[in-house]
């Protein structure tokens, strides 16, 4: 009989202790469900910001910002709630718990704290948009470098993205439009605020030993306008260690300082002889010998370099050097072109024509090519595709040099082969972008006694046209010649050559459209990239 109270008490503990148990288990799922509750709004709120992301303007992110806010204080407030009153007498562990899955919560939707499940996500995100929005900022109001756009961007933003370009976790992609970003952030006019920030940071990656060649390369291409880095570009190139800073600093030299003192670096170059070389050496070889093309065609070191490239398989490099000769006197600019005498043109003429007509005989012609950028440039190529290499040109518009046309014509025979071998080299369909069209065509206009037979045996001359004819390929295979011309009835026709009879015509390598006179000009800024 004495053990009965005992034997009650402990029944009445074991119930309670049961029924704290079942009580704790209650709270632990209601804890999970909120928790599961809050990994879905967390999953929403990012498909929202994404979503955000994809329409690239700083409004949406401020309205998304603060949906998350909302949605924070409202799961935090409805957990509060359902504990308290979920719990009734156990009042210490409904603080407990409230305090701790209230402290949980407002960890996780902190964006702020680095320890955050949301923090990188999102920051990387909302970095993405502000790149994004620069980039088409860039995009809308110009592809000049120089002025600054219509986006401003808080020093907050700016932080952020240079962070992230000094960042060795970034990857090269978004490394590279981070630099794009930048550089429409801080134009040499209208920089503003963000411009001395900037290109400090730029100059200590570049002078950065640590720092990826690569991306050094990027650097140098994307600033390519902005002569605020010529020292430094100028001390990787004497000072470099690598091939691949030495090659984007001399291009990026070549752009920022005058062609003699440009010649001093390169004559180095060209004297330099290793016995194996490898391909970045002997591009910054190809770059070198441009230059001195470009600064003195009777230079001894370019001579012996074009003495050492005669193989058929130089063809292109040497097509390019003579390209490179031509840049002067190809010019839009009254005032450059003013400043070459017609001796000196002729010159230029006379030493471009047999290194470009050498090529084109070989099947080197003009293709849309596109960097690892995916930005369309122009190329030289061979069509012989067991062997087949592309090299960009750096100054397309020296294919429009005056003379250059009737020059390559008299070189490649002067008769119907030598003006389908033109017009194929220059106009050839496209491999890689057809969507540009063509960059070149041939503009001919008839002579005395000139005359052009169509394959319906109709005759084109000078009494009949009083306009150019324009010609471009019209197969494939480059074999035929599609002439456009406006007839003496006034209407636009076009017919296929069948035979040219040329004594005395003015021809001339012209843009294709009003459009690809326009790239052409703009073409050394949209071909930077590599």
């Amino acid at each position: 009989m004495s053990t009965k109270p005992h034997t009650v008490q402990s029944t009445r503990l074991s119930e309670s202790i049961s029924a704290l148990e079942t009580r704790l288990l209650e709270l632990q799922n209601k804890y999970d469900q909120r928790h599961a509750d809050l990994k879905l709004a967390e999953a929403v709120c990012l498909k929202n910001l994404e979503e955000a992301a994809n329409k690239q303007t700083t409004n949406a992110v401020d309205r998304i910002v603060k949906l998350f806010e909302f949605a924070r204080n409202l799961l935090v407030t409805l957990i509060v709630v359902a504990t308290v009153l979920g719990v009734g007498g156990y009042f210490q562990i409904q603080t407990f718990v409230k305090d701790f899955v209230a402290g949980q919560v407002k960890s996780w939707l902190n964006i702020a704290e680095p320890a955050s499940p949301l923090h990188g996500p999102i920051s990387h995100l909302t970095t993405r948009m502000a790149v994004n929005a620069l980039i088409m900022d860039r995009a809308r109001y110009g592809t000049r470098a120089g002025f600054h756009g219509n986006i401003k961007i808080s020093s907050m933003w700016i932080d952020k993205m240079l962070a992230d370009l000094t960042s060795a976790s970034t990857s090269d992609g978004d490394f590279a439009e981070l630099a794009l970003a930048l550089s429409s952030e801080a134009p040499l006019i209208g920089g503003g605020e963000h411009r001395v920030l900037i290109m400090d940071t730029i100059r200590k990656i570049l002078l950065d030993p640590k720092a990826p060649a690569h991306r050094k390369a990027v650097l140098l291409r994307t600033f390519a306008f902005d002569p605020s880095l010529t020292e430094v570009a100028v001390d990787l190139f004497v000072n470099g260690k690598d091939l691949d800073t030495q090659a984007a600093a001399f291009r990026y030299l070549r752009r920022s300082i005058t062609s003699e003192r440009l010649a001093e670096l390169a004559r180095p170059i060209l004297r330099s002889t290793p016995s194996n070389p490898n391909e970045d050496f002997l591009y910054l070889q190809q770059q070198a010998a441009e230059t001195l093309a470009d600064a003195n065609l009777n230079d001894p070191d370019l001579a012996k370099f074009l003495a050492t490239k005669k193989q058929e398989d130089h063809q292109v490099e040497r097509a390019l050097i003579g390209l490179a000769a031509l840049d002067k006197i190809s010019t839009k600019s009254a005032i450059s072109m003013d400043q070459v005498s017609d001796a000196e043109k002729a010159k230029r003429i006379s030493f471009a024509a047999p290194l470009l007509a050498a090529a084109i005989n070989t099947g080197v012609s003009v293709t849309w090519s596109e960097t690892a950028a995916r930005t369309p440039v122009i190329a030289l190529q061979n069509t012989d595709r067991a062997r087949r290499r592309l090299y960009q040109i750096a100054t397309p518009r020296a294919l429009l040099a005056p003379g250059l046309g009737n020059a390559l014509f008299n070189r490649l025979g002067g008769n119907t082969s030598g003006l389908v071998k033109l017009v194929a080299a220059v106009s050839g369909v496209p491999d890689f972008r057809e969507e540009f069209g063509k960059p070149y065509r041939v503009e001919l206009l008839l002579g005395p006694g000139d005359k052009l037979v169509t394959t319906t045996n109709e005759v084109l001359s000078q009494n009949r046209l009083g306009n150019p004819l324009y010609l471009e390929s019209g197969s494939n295979d480059g074999t035929a010649v599609l002439i456009r011309w406006r007839d003496i009835d006034g209407l636009y026709k076009t017919a296929y050559l069948g035979q040219a009879v040329l004594a005395m015509p003015t021809i001339r390598i012209v843009p294709s459209s009003s459009a690809s006179d326009r790239y052409l000009d703009n073409y050394a800024y949209n071909s930077r990239y590599d």
